[in-house]
């Protein structure tokens, strides 16, 4: 493994970069064009959203943000001891700043991730993600690999929502198992996704 691909731990001066890593490889997935269906509007957006709820992650202690590389790719990982919360002052008010004239489509995403999240104890993904031009190489799986040795060590579940067929397969080569799909919208569906530590023990 070169220096290049090696997985590190963010912090709170990383935050601008990880919002650009973020907000570009998220810019063509599964649930963005009905977040903000003009691209160019959407370049727009991405960023200053993603630094809102960056400023919620980077300010909790249970909070893990891995990177690949020079942030080729970012994993974004909460402990969960009961219930996943992410405070972040002032959040509706930001939210509809960057947001609109989208920002109920934002909300409807929160709400129907809140209603449906696990309670319990586990570690949360949050977020995996690849900048384009690094896809294909490998930096999601090796960026999955190095949390999950350590949750099958400290025998944690983890739990995901996938928001396509194409990462949800990535995730079900690494022991998640679907769970009922959650509704967004008409057209926005998340596929939820637990994993018992070391999965290959629970078939």
């Amino acid at each position: 493994m070169s220096v290049l691909d090696e997985v590190w731990v963010a912090n709170r001066a990383d935050q601008a970069l990880l919002a650009t890593a973020l907000a570009e490889a998220f810019h063509g997935g599964d649930l963005a064009g009905w977040l903000v269906p003009d691209p160019d509007e959407r370049a727009a957006i991405y960023p200053g959203y993603f630094g809102l709820l960056l400023d919620g992650f980077l300010a909790q202690p249970n909070v893990r943000i891995e990177v690949s590389g020079s942030f080729h790719g970012v994993a974004v990982w909460a402990e969960v001891t009961t219930r996943f919360s992410l405070p972040i002052p002032g959040y509706e008010r930001r939210l509809a700043a960057c947001c609109d004239p989208h920002t109920d489509r934002f909300v409807a995403l929160d709400t129907a991730m809140e209603h449906h999240h696990p309670l319990g104890p586990h570690d949360y993904l949050a977020y995996l993600a690849v900048v384009p031009k690094h896809q294909g190489q490998g930096i999601g799986t090796r960026l999955l690999q190095h949390r999950l040795t350590r949750l099958d060590a400290a025998g944690r579940d983890a739990y995901l929502e996938a928001t396509g067929d194409r990462n949800a397969t990535l995730y079900q080569r690494h022991g998640f198992q679907p769970l009922p799909p959650i509704p967004v919208s008409d057209s926005a569906v998340l596929h939820p996704m637990h994993r018992p530590p070391n999965p290959a023990q629970h078939r």
